[in-house]
């Protein structure tokens, strides 16, 4: 596969959407919802999230009603933004002393950005992922946890000429400190965080299209172990068999404009918005027996390595049946046979020794002995051989006619 789990995270299939709805009533007219439709399509070009107007009146059996039933919102217009899994997020009522356009612009600048999403999003372009560590109440545990970070970092970096793909520049470290939780609602909504419920430190580790990899890490979930098992991840081909969940990870929302694709697309090497890009994503995402795909805990994931070992390996039985070499060799057409023919005729998995040499060597396959009875007429060589003898005499005998007949 050309591709890893990185380049896969930078592709939006748009399965990971967030919906924005605007609820109106009254004095609206459903002449004002269509408006505001193009009004949110605009605002929301080149996101993540879709943008839909309801007048709650005049559309009473309106799916997204059942989420604002979940909420304690009572005054209209108001907003919701609701996650792929369900879960909304509540903005504060709209000041009716001002625009409601400017307002709607600029709750939506404030869902797609802020200044420390701004530095994540640009720091996921160019490097392999990004460690972030959301700081709790005790000082200690923060920099124990910071520790494991850069442990966990330091290792990736040693293992970075193993890759399958090359990836230019090795995860970074950020925090995102106490003082700066209240201005991150948002954010940690996305991650199932809560501002007012952090405690212990988290820690979160984007890539890709600012997606996350695996779950959020609390407290003594946080070792340097499960942060470089779940970074090893980023750096593995994307056919591996893990579940599509590590393949495509949690979206923030987030807006992607033009120049940032276009540069984010001669870093990769291929167009991430080109249909075919996404139609041939979605096949590798669709192969496979999910139910056969690892589940999603470290256990899966620690054995992952970056690139290929070199190992030797052997088999139980090193003289196979001479019939089933003659089987392998005597038929000609055998040649016509394809690769993933000649695949099923390998042994299995679990009938090989792994000696763990770092060294390895070839699979031999041990040539028949010829024994000296078996050297028969019917062998080609010896065939040659005679006729040969048979002509010299013959020309020989012709020769010395000649001569005689001339004296």
């Amino acid at each position: 596969c050309q591709y890893n789990v990185r380049d896969m995270g930078f592709v939006d299939l748009e399965d990971q959407t967030y919906l924005l709805c605007l609820y109106l009533d009254s004095p609206f007219t459903d002449s004002d919802v269509q408006n505001f439709n193009r009004l949110l399509q605009t605002e929301l070009q080149g996101t993540n999230v879709r943008g839909q107007a309801i007048h709650v009146t005049h559309q009473k059996t309106h799916p997204a009603l059942s989420w604002l039933n979940e909420t304690t919102v009572v005054s209209k217009p108001s907003l919701l933004l609701v996650n792929s899994a369900g879960k909304i997020y509540t903005f504060p009522a709209f000041d009716k002393s001002k625009t409601l356009e400017k307002q709607i612009r600029s709750t939506i600048a404030d869902i797609l950005s802020s200044p420390f999403r701004e530095t994540v999003q640009e720091k996921i372009v160019g490097i392999f992922g990004l460690v972030l560590l959301v700081e709790g109440q005790d000082d200690g545990k923060n920099e124990k946890v910071r520790q494991d970070a850069l442990a966990a970092i330091g290792n990736i970096k040693a293992a970075m000429g193993t890759l399958p793909k090359r990836i230019a520049r090795p995860p970074e470290f950020m925090t995102l400190s106490r003082k700066n939780l209240q201005k991150e609602k948002l954010f940690l909504w996305a991650q199932g965080l809560s501002d007012d419920a952090i405690i212990e430190p988290s820690m979160i580790i984007f890539y890709g299209r600012f997606r996350r990899m695996g779950p959020v890490l609390t407290g003594d979930q946080i070792t340097a172990e499960k942060i470089t098992s779940m970074l090893s991840v980023i750096g593995a081909d994307c056919e591996c068999n893990l579940d599509r969940s590590w393949l495509q990870g949690e979206m923030m929302p987030a807006k992607w404009d033009r120049e940032q694709l276009e540069k984010l697309s001669a870093q990769l090497g291929f167009d991430t918005e080109h249909p075919m890009t996404k139609i041939e994503m979605s096949q590798i995402l669709r192969n496979g027996n999910q139910s056969n795909r690892r589940n999603l805990d470290f256990d899966a994931i620690k054995g992952l390595n970056f690139g290929y070992q070199e190992i030797e390996v052997t088999f139980d039985n090193l003289e196979p049946a001479r019939e089933d070499y003659g089987d392998i060799v005597s038929n000609s057409q055998e040649d016509l046979v394809s690769s993933g023919d000649r695949a099923q005729r390998q042994p299995p998995l679990e009938q090989l020794e792994v000696t763990g040499s770092p060294q390895a060597s070839a699979e031999r396959v041990p040539m028949p002995v010829v024994d000296e009875d078996e050297f028969k007429l019917q062998n080609p060589l010896y065939v040659i051989g005679i006729a040969g003898a048979i002509v010299l005499i013959v020309g020989a005998y012709f020769v010395i006619s000649a001569s005689g007949k001339k004296q």
